[in-house]
């Protein structure tokens, strides 16, 4: 029959089906009914929507109810219509949506013993609000929805999924903090878990927040890597997770520092993010992930470590590390640090392939000071790279970030290049130092400033390229293999020797009279290059010969300011002057060639003598 508003009807049980029902088809606007007392167990339904609905004015009196202790309420609802409860109270055994029935959930109190069941086709349907811990839903069998149609639903009690029976999030915002079990799904939407998840989940689009109550062990997100986005906030080290999604962001919208380590496991992404879409634009998250052994990831079009460019504080640090996992990248963007600072890639161990992607130190925009301080960092592992080098930018235009060369093996397959705005600092790793395995008939090109003490072994009938006027000095021992072409202008001071391998070819050129060259660059504090960077740039010898070159005095260059300080005589005030001592190894002496450039002219001087 048709109802009216705020009417009391009794259900007393010899209606449809032997039970008591009530049945909307008629009102088009929305029905209210003021209490519903239930004698024995009873049905709603209809093709429209009606309520029991209280403490709003218009509608039923503020002490709505539903009253039947230990009885069912079975709702029948054929969508567009719905049976809703809404700011009642309710006191029932369970309330169970079948076939096709929408249950619409809207600020109520509830006593439900068995809580909300569906079977074969129920929907709950929330409208905003906070639901207790003590309020339980169970799909019981068949194919069933849950979703929201307004605002933010906080549901705090359990869900759970039977065997054989499916549960689908389809649409609205909903964050299930009391734990999931069993076959849940989502489509779309965007839903938060912060209780316990106890099964594997289905993802095929909206938003996915994993806020906490992943397992350490074994959780599987079985996604698509054309929708969706699953955002790890959850701090800890995982094993045998199994994850695929379109994109995959860990440490996002808060405030705090996510610190996650995955071993085991296997990613499958279009995109990876790392510390990226600060809500807090003053007080963005740091994240840290961490690729360990036994863990597979791959992402075929964006890695993107560091703020996506809209904080507004430079408190904030993002690194990727690979500690023996293996990462491989198919696309073609690679950020680090996409326009805030602080944001390291660190190949610690294990394997990461990146096949074709320029490699992009962004840094910080003006506002924040304009220091790009983002760093790649190889300490050991295997690099396997494909792509055409690196560069570096930031908004203001001033370009800067760092590389860092300490331990392990580059195999290059392309020509690839380091401009001269990123310094590239060697530092004493392992044993082997770094080695660049360069493909036969390839070159690399460094015009950036070389520095440090690591050690360094070049590979493979390939070239490198290097510009005098911008390179610095570096102190390690430089090998350089058999049929390897190695121009080392400007980067003369090899304080650890220079093997050169039969067939080889190296030219190594001292400069003068530059300041650029010889003006060392004082990192000081500046966090991401503290550590690294040495005044090696006033420490310079060289020549060109086979052998091995060593010294037992490195260079030094002294500007000199007053004409009578000055070792030459009075020059231009403006002239740089080196002075210093070099060695070249008994047996391995060879023809030396000294060039300098300047403005004006060069004098080179030899144990006082000018030559």
């Amino acid at each position: 029959s048709s109802v009216t508003r705020d009417q009391l009807v009794r259900i007393a049980g010899d209606g449809f089906n032997g039970q008591g029902a009530i049945v909307n088809n008629s009102y088009e606007s929305l029905a209210t009914l003021s209490d519903l007392v239930l004698d024995a167990d009873a049905s709603v339904g209809g093709s429209k929507r009606f309520d029991v609905r209280g403490n709003q004015s218009g509608y039923a009196r503020n002490s709505a109810s539903i009253n039947g202790p230990g009885k069912t309420l079975t709702v029948m609802t054929t969508s567009p219509g719905a049976f809703g409860i809404v700011n009642a109270t309710v006191n029932l055994d369970s309330i169970v949506v079948t076939n096709g029935g929408v249950f619409r959930m809207e600020g109520a109190t509830y006593h439900l013993d068995r809580g909300v069941r569906l079977v074969n086709g129920g929907t709950v349907d929330f409208y905003a609000g906070t639901f207790p811990a003590d309020v339980a839903i169970t799909a019981e069998s068949g194919e069933n929805t849950i979703k929201n149609s307004a605002g933010t639903v906080m549901f705090n009690g359990p869900i759970t999924v039977s065997p054989g029976a499916t549960l689908t999030h389809t649409g609205g915002t909903i964050d299930y903090n009391g734990g999931i079990t069993g076959a849940f799904s989502q489509t779309g939407g965007t839903i938060g878990f912060a209780g316990p998840i106890n099964s594997p989940i289905d993802f095929a689009g909206g938003a996915m927040y994993l806020n906490s109550g992943v397992p350490e062990s074994g959780f599987t997100l079985n996604g698509t890597t054309d929708a969706g986005t699953v955002y790890f906030r959850q701090s800890g080290t995982f094993s045998d997770a199994n994850i695929t999604a379109q994109s995959f962001c860990v440490a996002d919208l808060t405030n705090s520092t996510v610190d996650v380590t995955f071993n085991n496991s296997t990613f499958n992404l279009y995109n990876l993010y790392l510390g990226w879409g600060c809500k807090d634009k003053a007080n963005p998250p740091s994240g840290y992930l961490s690729i360990g052994p036994g863990t597979t990831l791959m992402a075929t079009t964006k890695i993107c470590i560091g703020d996506d460019g809209t904080s507004t504080s430079n408190n904030i640090k993002s690194v990727m590390s690979v500690d023996g996992g293996n990462v491989h990248h198919t696309g073609t963007i690679f950020y680090i640090a996409y326009n805030g600072p602080h944001a390291d890639f660190v190949m610690n161990s294990g394997t990461t392939t990146v096949d074709q992607a320029t490699i992009q130190l962004r840094g910080n925009n003006q506002a924040l000071g304009g220091v790009n301080t983002s760093r790649f960092i190889q300490n050991g592992g295997v690099f396997n790279y494909g792509g055409a080098g690196f560069t570096a930018r930031f908004e203001d235009n001033t370009e800067d970030g760092q590389i860092v060369f300490k331990g392990g093996e580059m195999n290059a397959s392309a020509n690839w290049s380091i401009p001269q705005w990123i310094s590239t600092c060697f530092k004493d790793g392992d044993a082997n130092g770094w080695t660049l395995n360069q493909a036969d008939g390839t070159t690399v090109t460094w015009t950036t400033a070389l520095q440090g003490e690591g050690d360094v072994t070049l590979k493979g009938a390939a070239t490198l390229a290097g510009n005098k006027e911008v390179q610095g000095a570096v102190g390690g021992k430089w090998t350089v293999g058999d049929g390897f072409t190695a121009g080392l202008q400007g980067a003369a001071s090899l304080l650890g020797g220079l093997d050169i391998g039969e067939g080889a070819c190296v030219t190594v050129d001292i400069a003068t009279n530059r300041s650029a060259v010889f003006t060392a660059r004082d990192y000081g504090d500046n966090p991401g290059n503290s550590g690294c960077i040495t005044n090696r740039f006033n420490k310079q010898f060289g020549g060109t010969t086979r052998g091995t070159i060593t010294h037992d005095e490195t260079f030094f260059f002294t500007k000199y300011a007053a004409a009578a300080d000055r070792p030459f005589g009075n020059l231009n005030y403006q002239s740089t002057y080196a002075l210093g001592q070099f060695y070249v190894e008994e047996g391995a002496a060879g023809t030396w060639s000294f060039t300098g450039k300047c403005d004006d002219y060069v004098q080179l001087w030899i144990d006082g003598v000018l030559v």
